[in-house]
C-alpha cells in the first residue's frame, strides 16, 4: 500500500513571499552645489537617490518633488520629467535591485526668500511597493537688500553764481539687512560741491559711506553745491547709492533751473564802425519771389548800440517777408529792422523776400546806423542790382463734359475751364 502525503503552504507565509517577490523602495536627497547658503538668483542643485532594497524588479517608479515657495524649480529637467508650478514629476527607468538611479534637480532661490531656511522634499512610489518612502534637505538662502533713493533740489529758479542744496534718501527696502551703503553724488558742469553731511557714516567729497541699514531703515545726505557765474539753463544732478553685499543699486535724478546773468557789455573808449553788404539771389524772374540777403557787420573796436537796418528795392518789387533771428521788422518796403546792439566783430544776416512785379532791372540797397558816433560812414550804404528775367504764363484749360454718357441727339454741357497759376499774368488769351 502507498500513501501519498500533500503539503500545503499557508497564504501570505514566508514561502508565499519567498514565491511573489517583493520591492522595498528608498530615497536619499544631497547638495552638488556646496552645502552653503544659496545666494539669490543661484541655483541649488538637488541630487536624488532611488533605491530598492527588495528582491524585484521595478519598473513603475515615480518621484515628486514639491519644491516650496521660493525655490523655483528651473531647468535643465532629467529625461522623463515634467514640471506644473511648483513640483517636479520624473518617471524612473525600470532597474533592479542593484540599480541606484540618480536625478538632478535644480531650483533658483527669490529674493522673497532671502535670510530664510527652506525645507524641499521629495517622495518616490511604485504600485509594486506596500510604501512610499521620502527625503527632505533644509536649505538657506543668503541675504539680499534692495535700496532706492530720492534727490530733490532747491526750489528753481536759482540765478547763476547762487548756492544750491540737494538732498538725497536711501532706503533700505529689504528683506536683508545691508552690512554697508556707498552713495555717490554726480553734478553736471555749471555746479561745483562744496560739501557734503550725511545723517550717518561719513562723506568725502560727493562720496558717501552710509554703513549699515537694516531693511526698512534710510539714510539721508545733505548736499550744498555753487552755481557758476556763467551757468545758465537745466542742470540735472545725480545720485548712485550701491549696497555692500548682496542687492540691487540704485540711482535718482533731480533737475535745478538756473537763470543766467544779464550780460554786461562794456562800451569801451573804442568806437563802433559798421559796415554793410547786399547778396542777390542767383537768378530774379518777373513774378517769382527770391531772397535778397542784407549783411551787417561791426568792425569796430567797440559796442554799437541802437542799431537800424534799412533795406530798399525798385519800386516794381513787392516784399514777402523779412527775417533775422532776434530782429524786428517790418512788413512793406522800405523796410527798417531794428538789430539792437551789436558786440565788435558781430555779424547780422536779414533775408529780404522780394517778389518783381515786371522784367528788367532790380535795385535793392541797404543801410545800416546806430545811436553812437562812428570813425567812418563810407561802408554804411551799398547796393545790388540784378535783371529780372521776363515770367511766363502757364495757361492750362480743362474740359468737362456734361453728362457723361449721353444718347444721339441730346444736348451735351462743355464747361471750359481756363487757368492761370502764374508766375506773371497771361495777356491776350482768346478761346477758339
Amino acid at each position: 500500500m502507498v500513501v501519498l502525503l500533500a503539503v500545503a503552504a499557508v497564504a501570505g507565509g514566508p514561502s508565499a513571499a519567498s514565491a511573489l517577490g517583493q520591492v522595498d523602495l528608498g530615497l536619499t536627497m544631497a547638495r552638488t552645489d556646496g552645502s552653503g547658503p544659496v545666494a539669490v538668483g543661484g541655483e541649488a542643485i538637488f541630487h536624488l537617490t532611488v533605491s530598492n532594497a527588495g528582491t524585484d524588479n521595478v519598473s513603475d517608479a515615480t518621484v515628486v518633488d514639491a519644491f516650496p515657495a521660493g525655490l523655483t524649480p528651473v531647468a535643465p529637467f532629467p529625461p522623463g520629467c515634467g514640471v506644473a508650478g511648483q513640483v517636479v514629476s520624473c518617471d524612473v527607468p525600470p532597474f533592479s535591485p542593484f540599480d541606484h538611479p540618480t536625478l538632478d534637480l535644480r531650483a533658483r532661490a527669490e529674493v522673497a526668500v532671502a535670510d530664510k531656511t527652506l525645507t524641499n522634499q521629495a517622495v518616490v512610489s511604485s504600485a509594486q511597493a506596500d510604501d512610499d518612502s521620502s527625503a527632505s534637505l533644509s536649505v538657506t538662502v543668503g541675504p539680499w537688500s534692495a535700496l532706492s533713493v530720492a534727490l530733490a533740489a532747491s526750489p528753481g529758479p536759482i540765478a547763476a553764481g547762487a548756492p544750491v542744496a540737494f538732498t538725497a534718501t536711501v532706503r533700505n527696502e529689504g528683506p536683508s539687512a545691508v552690512p554697508g551703503v556707498r552713495l555717490a553724488g554726480v553734478l553736471p558742469a555749471g555746479l561745483s560741491l562744496r560739501g557734503a553731511t550725511p545723517s550717518q557714516g561719513t562723506c568725502a567729497g560727493a562720496a558717501c559711506d552710509l554703513g549699515p541699514l537694516a531693511a526698512g531703515a534710510q539714510a539721508r545726505v545733505e548736499l550744498a553745491a555753487d552755481t557758476a557765474a556763467s551757468a545758465g539753463g537745466r542742470l540735472v544732478a545725480a545720485v548712485e547709492a550701491t549696497p555692500a553685499g548682496p542687492g540691487a543699486p540704485a540711482r535718482a535724478e533731480a533737475a535745478v533751473e538756473v537763470t543766467p546773468r544779464p550780460i554786461e557789455v562794456a562800451v569801451g573808449d573804442g568806437r563802433p564802425n559798421l559796415s554793410v553788404s547786399v547778396r542777390p539771389p542767383r537768378r530774379v524772374v518777373q513774378g517769382a519771389p527770391a531772397t535778397w540777403t542784407l549783411r551787417v557787420a561791426n568792425t569796430g573796436s567797440a559796442v554799437a548800440t541802437g542799431v537800424r537796418l534799412r533795406g530798399a528795392a525798385s519800386p516794381q518789387a513787392d516784399l514777402l517777408g523779412a527775417r533775422d533771428t532776434g530782429a524786428r521788422c517790418g512788413t512793406r518796403l522800405p523796410v527798417t529792422c531794428e538789430l539792437g546792439t551789436m558786440l565788435p566783430g558781430e555779424v547780422r544776416n536779414v533775408a529780404l523776400r522780394i517778389r518783381p512785379r515786371s522784367a528788367g532791372r532790380l535795385a535793392v540797397t541797404a543801410a545800416a546806423a546806430g545811436t553812437r558816433p562812428e570813425p567812418s560812414y563810407t561802408d554804411n550804404l551799398r547796393g545790388a542790382s540784378a535783371r529780372a528775367a521776363p515770367g511766363r504764363a502757364r495757361v492750362t484749360l480743362r474740359a468737362t463734359v456734361s453728362p457723361r454718357r449721353v444718347t444721339a441727339g441730346a444736348p451735351v454741357a462743355v464747361v471750359l475751364t481756363v487757368r492761370n497759376p502764374g508766375p506773371v499774368a497771361a495777356t491776350r488769351q482768346r478761346c477758339p
